[in-house]
């Protein structure tokens, strides 16, 4: 199929067909994020990145729809290496922690054990699950996260050390900036408008095409 294509960018426009298909035509929705899931298993780092970025919009429009295929994705984090894709996938744990409260802290514990051969943009959604976790369960989440904030303070990177150095001055060294760390949870879990994944003129006969592509998974789906 074409997102197996051996022109990466050709391969990369497919998926985020697929997803302006899925956003447009609720019929298929469904059928085109059990579709992109399957890419995420995928050996290509192109495809599974695409796919888990894509997925994480789709569900921003209506995530509580979706809560097994959030829990679903969630439960992949350990199998997929790409820097990106995993950091997406770090940020819809963090971001709808609540609607999988059992998983987020086990993810938390292992991303702690691997935040040193991290590359820089999973750190900082480490730093971010860690920070969003504490808001809303600072009892069960507190030395871990403090553990987490410690291994950020000595890292190479200065923008993961400053990264963690503002999430403790929020969270835990709440005197050094009061007026701020009081409104700490509305300041993370603020609600975010889901993205719009617009669908272009000329776009529309790819749309259309994967309209039928997606009607055929979802026959295969029920089948």
């Amino acid at each position: 199929t074409y997102v197996l294509s051996a022109d990466k960018d050709f391969a990369a426009q497919t998926i985020h067909a697929i997803g302006r298909c899925a956003s447009t035509i609720s019929e298929v929705t469904e059928a085109c994020l059990n579709g992109l899931v399957a890419l995420m298993s995928k050996k290509d780092e192109t495809i599974v990145a695409e796919s888990v970025v894509v997925i994480k919009k789709l569900l921003q429009i209506n995530p509580s729809q979706y809560s097994e295929i959030i829990k679903h994705i969630v439960r992949m984090v350990d199998k997929v290496t790409v820097p990106t894709a995993r950091a997406s996938i770090l940020w819809l744990i963090g971001e709808y922690s609540d609607r999988i409260s059992k998983l987020a802290p086990d993810v938390l514990r292992k991303m702690a054990k691997s935040f040193p051969d991290e590359e820089t943009i999973v750190k900082h959604q480490i730093l971010n699950l860690a920070a969003k976790l504490y808001v809303v369960n600072a009892k069960q989440t507190h030395l871990l996260v403090q553990y987490v904030f410690n291994l950020a303070k000595y890292d190479t990177n200065y923008d993961t050390r400053d990264k963690a150095r503002l999430l403790r001055a929020l969270l835990i060294q709440t005197d050094k900036c009061p007026a701020l760390s009081k409104h700490a949870k509305k300041i993370l879990l603020a609600p975010k408008p889901a993205p719009i994944l617009e669908s272009i003129i000329r776009g529309m006969i790819i749309i259309h095409y994967f309209y039928v592509y997606a009607m055929d998974l979802l026959s295969l789906h029920r089948s």
